[in-house]
């Protein structure tokens, strides 16, 4: 029956633990005594934890803890080893890097010197051509009050371009004269400069020159002076081969009236109609120019290319779709 079962279960429970209890008392004086044996000791008179065989737990606990004391200045001195040993690796790659920059520095020394040679290179250089510029200036240049006296490069002031008024009062061109006599120095300056490499070098090892718009900001009559200073250019032997730009089509009619020879071509920068920088010769193009120059919204540029010139070989199409042939300039 259910009630007996219940019953049952409960005088065996109480049984177990009668037993235990009765094991308790019988068992715990022996194992009180081992564990006060194995954990406690009384300490002497001193503060220590006697010897015994076998040491008790509480005697290996605190000789461990003394162990650990004694041991934490070498555990603290290894830490700093360890941060020694990074911090010099690093202080290592440092010096290293230091060492690297001081050579360099050291191999840079004698360059020191570089700048000021330079410096007086180019102050003789301007001084030697000085004369030369002024001549080539007042050949092409007129001007009735302002002549060219001198070109120098100072420290404090750098370039100084002085011009001559009258017999005896010399002043900073750069003060009084307009943006075309100024333009007229540089372009003088070049032309010096080629000479003078020239006849140092005894040849023209590289007989070319490109101008871009050389005639900005001179009027009629200079335009055509500079004009015939390149076509001289051009026809004295050895010649020079030039390739010149420019919008000005009045200044290419010069060209060709002061005699510059060589060949005409429009030159038309890279966008969607053709993908590709556009050079359109005529003489080797037959109607394509024209109908590309009608397309255009701007002015295409007009280049001059010279008799004895190179030009590329070159595949263009016009902006209306039109396939023109590639050409192929003979000489």
């Amino acid at each position: 029956m259910p009630g007996t079962a219940n019953v049952q279960s409960r005088i065996a429970r109480i049984e177990k633990l009668s037993n235990l209890a009765v094991w308790f008392e019988t068992e715990s004086p022996e194992w009180l005594k081992w564990w006060k044996t194995l954990s406690a000791a009384d300490p002497l008179p001193n503060g220590t934890i006697p010897d015994t065989d076998p040491e008790t737990l509480s005697a290996h606990i605190g000789r461990i803890s003394k162990s650990l004391g004694e041991a934490e200045p070498f555990r603290l001195g290894a830490e700093a080893m360890r941060a020694a040993w990074k911090q010099g690796i690093a202080a290592r790659k440092i010096e290293k890097e230091l060492e690297r920059r001081q050579a360099i520095a050291d191999a840079l020394t004698p360059l020191k010197s570089l700048g000021n040679m330079a410096e007086a290179q180019a102050r003789d250089a301007l001084n030697d051509l000085s004369s030369r510029i002024g001549q080539i200036h007042s050949a092409n240049y007129l001007s009735d009050t302002l002549k060219f006296d001198s070109a120098t490069l100072e420290k404090k002031a750098g370039l100084v371009v002085r011009g001559q008024l009258g017999t005896e009062i010399r002043i900073d061109a750069t003060l009084v004269a307009n943006t075309s006599w100024i333009r007229g120095i540089l372009w003088a300056f070049i032309f010096a400069l080629r000479e003078e490499a020239v006849e140092q070098a005894g040849l023209d090892a590289f007989p070319l020159m490109v101008l871009d718009d050389p005639q900005q900001t001179f009027d009629t009559v200079h335009r055509h002076r500079w004009a015939e200073y390149i076509g001289k250019l051009q026809a004295k032997a050895p010649g020079v081969q030039i390739i010149l730009s420019s919008y000005d089509e009045q200044f290419l009619s010069f060209l060709g009236v002061d005699g510059v020879t060589g060949r005409k071509a429009l030159i038309a920068s890279a966008g969607p109609e053709l993908g590709h920088i556009g050079v359109f010769e005529g003489d080797s193009l037959t109607g394509g120019g024209s109908v590309y120059r009608k397309k255009r919204r701007r002015r295409p540029h007009r280049i001059i290319w010279p008799q004895s010139g190179y030009m590329s070989k070159a595949c263009l199409n016009s902006c209306c779709g039109a396939r023109i042939p590639t050409f192929q300039p003979s000489f």
